[in-house]
């Protein structure tokens, strides 16, 4: 399997994100990538890394055990994905969390593969998303993109199961068999206890993307989908992760610059913390 543009392993690639050593370095360490890697759906937003910062760069510089290495410095999408892998890589070595900002979501995988080459376990891969992103309407091998990367990590099994959070477009209703491995779970309630029962004590890479959230108290995401999450239940839905699980990296992604006031990139950079809470 190949990424775009794929450098050879010898050729490291430009990087402003250099992993501290574990003694300098906080247990909850952000990356950006202010690159798009691959997008097929939805509205580009280069450079929503420095956009997040610029609008929760204090509550992340206030979080005690929190630091952030910057963003990833690549010339193509290949070597923003190698460059992301790496730095996610060292960080898990160094002990640290992963929370990783990113344009578009095929970035997730890239630090999930970092995660998963520096850990001796497969996590569970679980993704807030009104889309299923399986690839199902694609090509047979088109996955390295936003809208088939998650068909790419059950290809490439880079995680132990798959499970989306959210699926509400009209591809995740269709009654179509889902892929081994795959559950999608549409919450109608708070009852946490009983939906991710299946979930408690496992390892798990935690994702979101913005259009998870309810379209009507936060519209500026990349590719919006009628109703959603509250953002009062997403955060709702990562405390009990970080409380039941071992969260061992997370990322956000598809978030557009805020059109009015619902502040959706300090939100979504608390989900971040929320989910990183019980192993800092």
């Amino acid at each position: 399997m190949n990424f775009p543009e794929e450098r050879h392993a010898s050729e490291a690639p430009r990087s402003s994100a250099k992993p501290k050593p574990p003694s300098q370095q906080g247990r909850r360490v952000f990356l950006g990538c202010d690159l798009e890697i691959s997008r097929r759906y939805g509205t580009p937003n280069a450079g929503i890394a420095i956009y997040v910062r610029a609008k929760a760069g204090t509550l992340i510089s206030q979080t005690p055990d929190a630091c952030d290495l910057g963003s990833v410095q690549a010339l193509s999408p290949g070597e923003a994905l190698h460059a992301i892998s790496q730095v996610t890589r060292d960080i898990v070595l160094g002990d640290g969390i992963p929370l990783l900002i990113a344009c578009d979501h095929t970035a997730s995988c890239s630090a999930l593969l970092g995660l998963v080459s520096a850990s001796d376990e497969l996590p569970v891969y679980v993704y807030f998303d009104a889309h299923l992103d399986l690839g199902r309407n694609c090509p047979t091998g088109d996955l390295v993109h936003n809208g088939g990367f998650v068909g790419l990590i059950l290809q490439e099994n880079w995680a132990e199961q798959v499970v989306n959070i959210g699926g509400r477009s009209l591809m995740a209703r269709l009654p179509i068999p889902l892929p081994r491995g795959f559950t999608s779970l549409a919450l109608s309630n708070e009852d946490f206890d009983s939906a991710f029962a299946f979930l408690r004590g496992k390892p798990l890479y935690v994702s979101i993307d913005a259009d998870v959230l309810d379209l009507a108290r936060m519209p500026d995401v990349c590719c919006p989908e009628p109703g959603g999450m509250s953002p009062e239940s997403l955060i709702a839905c990562c405390n009990w992760l970080a409380r039941n699980c071992r969260v061992l990296g997370a990322d956000l992604s598809e978030l557009l610059p805020d059109t009015g006031n619902h502040d959706g990139a300090t939100h979504l950079v608390k989900c971040l913390l929320a989910l990183s809470e019980r192993a800092s």
